[in-house]
């Protein structure tokens, strides 16, 4: 089961849109922690391939032109040995024949692991912990990818600075959500932010009640 994320949550929302096939929980919950503390980059290829009918969605749409993911930090990576975004984020770009930018973006200091933060934390947590250049962001259509999305919060921080760094747009795709009551329902946008649900469609958060 799919969800989408409640952009306007976000007191300033910097992505275009968002699709996750899969909530966080049960199998899927223990597929992605073995991928990501477990030793197991094999598992990339199949959670990239859960994830390629939205990125198919958003390249027949003409919506994105360029692949690119949020890094977790240098020290981070050697001791891990691999950062599975980035693996996921390859095999996507492969199968869309489309360009794959891994210096996109860069993680310029280390912060707390998010999952350790409470929910409103998270969003000061990631505060000015990330970079983009501009030399390879400038007027690029990126699909930006990450394997969980808890709040948002990370994928929000990582949106704005691909935008600072003059990025047209930034379209999120993780392979699992958190469910909660903040990311339950859609929320009204006066941006009139898309999100992509589950067949792949896409919908205007303006249509949507907040307090439903």
């Amino acid at each position: 089961m799919s969800m989408m994320l409640p952009a306007a949550y976000f007191r300033s929302v910097e992505f275009d849109s968002f699709f996750a096939p899969f909530f966080y929980a049960g199998a899927v919950k223990d597929l992605l922690i073995n991928f990501k503390f477990g030793s197991h980059p094999e598992i990339a290829g199949f959670i990239a391939r859960q994830m390629l009918p939205a990125a198919e969605q958003l390249l027949r749409e003409g919506t994105v032109d360029a692949v690119t993911f949020v890094p977790i930090s240098r020290s981070r990576k050697r001791i891990r040995g691999y950062d599975q975004s980035e693996m996921i984020a390859k095999r996507i770009a492969k199968d869309l024949g489309i360009q794959f930018y891994d210096k996109a973006i860069e993680k310029v200091f280390d912060v707390p692991p998010q999952h350790e933060q409470k929910y409103f934390s998270r969003f000061g947590n990631v505060f000015g912990a990330y970079d983009a250049d501009e030399s390879l962001c400038k007027d690029r259509h990126f699909l930006l990818i990450d394997d969980i999305a808890t709040t948002g919060a990370t994928l929000n921080e990582c949106a704005k600075m691909l935008k600072i760094a003059n990025a047209e747009s930034v379209h999120c795709l993780t392979a699992a959500v958190v469910e909660s009551k903040e990311n339950r329902n859609f929320y009204h946008n006066d941006d009139n932010k898309t999100v992509i649900n589950a067949a792949g469609r896409f919908e205007s958060l303006k249509t949507t009640n907040p307090n439903r």
